[in-house]
């Protein structure tokens, strides 16, 4: 089910984090910085707050960027503007969603954070996790939709991989109205992440 797109940037850009733990109901985190635009041709934008920085390189459009947490905070990249490929789009068919990463995962870090809306209405119920600790490939590649032993947490419950996800919630979408997907980390620790890519064709 596909329709036109509302650009609330403003809410956008509050709410972009706010995304609680795996095991919890969104909730609002401090408030966020957005970080200036990434030199170069990177196309990644920054947010962060509390004691988290994140910090973009140049180094191409799926380009790299730093996210550090030396306490109570979190740091996030997510792409400018709206992927259309995405965005209103049946979890079934959404076609790429990975990202690479240097750095030792966490139980929770670095992860995508994808905003699920079951009652398709445009807005967010909760929020899918595909972390970094339980989604790759032993070198540092989380590959959510080709990855069959890549795990999914929805609203406290695991799903093997994206396909028994989309299996789940047959109707669900990619939330299109108030949230971006995004790569957050929130636990104390330095993790570089690359070649963010998302969609139903990639970015």
């Amino acid at each position: 089910m596909k329709r036109s797109l509302l650009l609330i940037l403003p809410l956008l850009v509050v709410v972009a984090c706010s995304e609680n733990t795996p095991t919890a109901p969104n909730a609002m985190k401090p408030a966020l910085t957005k970080v200036p635009t990434a030199p170069g041709q990177n196309k990644l934008v920054c947010f962060q707050s509390g004691d988290a920085t994140c910090t973009l390189k140049a180094s191409g459009a799926k380009g790299s960027a730093t996210l550090t947490v030396t306490g109570v905070g979190d740091a996030s990249v997510y792409y400018t503007g709206y992927n259309n490929s995405i965005y209103g789009v049946l979890l079934s068919q959404v076609t790429q969603l990975s990202f690479t990463y240097t750095g030792t995962a966490t139980a929770g870090s670095p992860r995508f954070s994808v905003p699920i809306d079951e009652n398709n209405d445009g807005y967010t119920e909760f929020f899918a996790f595909a972390g970094a600790n339980l989604c790759n490939n032993g070198n540092g590649f989380v590959d959510v939709i080709k990855d069959a032993t890549c795990n999914i947490n929805y609203n406290g419950v695991d799903y093997a991989n994206w396909a028994a996800f989309a299996a789940a919630f047959p109707a669900a979408e990619v939330a299109l109205t108030d949230n971006y997907v995004f790569v957050i980390a929130d636990d104390v620790g330095t993790w570089t992440v690359n070649n963010v890519t998302i969609g139903k064709t990639g970015r």
